[in-house]
């Protein structure tokens, strides 16, 4: 498991002295899943591969759901603290974005529930 900056609506958090707030262990693994899910591919370009294809460009997504849930599985692949993720519920919603129920086995054995909009 890894520290990373946490993060509140995608800004730094400073506690009442002004310092930096750290995200811990699955907090920090739940923060950079929301991460990756919610990077496009070729967006940071010192890590081209990190994130996913820009789902949203494919017309009647309804009809793609199995696509966008292989994508999302083969992307969550790639953290090493993550052994399988499973969509369990991947539902599009009215603003061109899906609604995401995860079941994340990570690598210490243990099983984070996790539900996200992108």
């Amino acid at each position: 498991m890894y520290d990373t900056l946490k993060l509140v609506d995608g800004d730094i958090v400073f506690d009442d002295l002004g310092r930096l707030v750290f995200a811990e262990g699955k907090e920090a693994i739940a923060q950079g899943i929301f991460k990756r899910l919610s990077t496009r591919k070729e967006d940071l370009f010192y890590e081209l591969e990190y994130g996913i294809p820009d789902y949203r460009r494919m017309k009647q997504m309804d009809k793609y759901i199995a696509e966008v849930q292989a994508i999302i599985e083969d992307a969550l692949s790639d953290d090493p603290n993550i052994d399988t993720a499973q969509v369990v519920n991947l539902v599009p919603n009215s603003r061109d974005s899906y609604n995401i129920q995860l079941a994340v086995f990570l690598t210490d054995n243990t099983v984070m529930n996790l539900e996200f909009t992108l």
